[in-house]
């Protein structure tokens, strides 16, 4: 009925309360965005709701499951942010659902996607409703980033942790829905583990031509540093900074292991594999150069200079190229 990828640990966990009959009333589903912990949620509550489970799963053909699968569940309610915010209207408002009365022996459900952005005053009215919730009431909160929580709310819930989802596992799945290999490389690459990522650049006719750009570059080092600092500013000013160092730091990752293996398998950038055999390095000098892409990315997650960042970095590549 739904299909949650390389999430077995976490599926395996829910299924298992299920069947020893173990649930909590409060959930909190967390790991990074696009790899499932929202189908997971839904999946969760189908199959407790479900009117004929199979194997602790939904059937997808009873009619609580059409609901679910149809978005029209009355026993499941879903809050997302309100614009930028989850606000201490939108939680009252939640308690005032609280208040209809179930029959014997059913469940609702109250998901809140987002929960990091709940405000302080939403998160303490929140707290409240935890610490004594009606019978038969379940609350998945999800989360990006738990750090962000309040530590009172977080400490309350059962954890469930989402992993990032493999290159390969992403691979696949936008092989099946058509995507050519070449793209498909390009976008599992940058999509940094997640499928909602992956399944939103493959729409982006640029990630491909950016990515062949970036290989492109790093191939001519060493090069003119007047070359470097007009590249610096083109990737400063349309390229996805982010997603563009995860490449620079995937190819040089690819020479260290092509070079420490020699097994073309392990090389990430299967379509720049003569490439790369034809580049030599020392191995120290690729590790500096990991380094430093590893500080530039640090760097410019923590809001430095993002083009003096880029600078930075590619004069170092240039200066340790050989």
């Amino acid at each position: 009925m739904f299909k949650i990828n390389a999430q077995d640990r976490a599926v395996d966990f829910l299924k298992k309360t299920i069947e020893e009959k173990s649930l909590s009333h409060f959930y909190l589903f967390y790991g990074p965005p696009g790899v499932g912990k929202m189908t997971a949620a839904l999946a969760f509550a189908a199959g407790l709701l479900c009117e004929a489970p199979e194997n602790y799963e939904a059937c997808g053909k009873c009619a609580n499951c059409r609901r679910v699968l149809h978005a029209n569940c009355p026993n499941i309610i879903t809050i997302k942010p309100d614009g930028k915010v989850i606000k201490i209207d939108q939680i009252r408002e939640l308690q005032s659902y609280l208040k209809f009365k179930m029959e014997q022996g059913e469940s609702r459900f109250f998901i809140i996607d987002d929960a990091h952005k709940m405000t302080r005053e939403a998160a303490n009215s929140l707290l409240k409703v935890l610490e004594e919730p009606p019978g038969g009431t379940f609350f998945i909160l999800i989360s990006d980033n738990i750090d962000l929580m309040p530590a009172t709310v977080v400490s309350r819930g059962q954890l469930i942790k989402f992993n990032p989802v493999p290159r390969s596992v992403i691979d696949e799945i936008l092989r099946e829905k058509g995507c050519s290999k070449e793209k498909a490389a390009a976008v599992s690459l940058v999509s940094r583990g997640s499928v909602g990522n992956a399944l939103t650049l493959m729409e982006d006719e640029e990630v491909v031509a950016q990515r062949e750009n970036i290989i492109a570059f790093l191939a001519h080092l060493p090069t003119r540093r007047a070359k470097i600092l007009e590249f610096a500013a083109e990737l400063d000013a349309n390229y996805d900074v982010p997603l563009g160092l995860d490449i620079v730091f995937s190819c040089y990752r690819d020479l260290l292991v092509w070079q420490a293996t020699g097994k073309d398998k392990m090389i990430i950038n299967q379509d720049f594999i003569d490439g790369i055999r034809k580049r030599v390095f020392c191995p120290g000098t690729l590790l500096k150069k990991l380094d430093d892409i590893i500080y530039a990315q640090r760097a410019i997650s923590n809001n430095a200079n993002r083009l003096l960042t880029l600078e930075t970095l590619l004069l170092n590549l240039n200066d340790q190229s050989s």
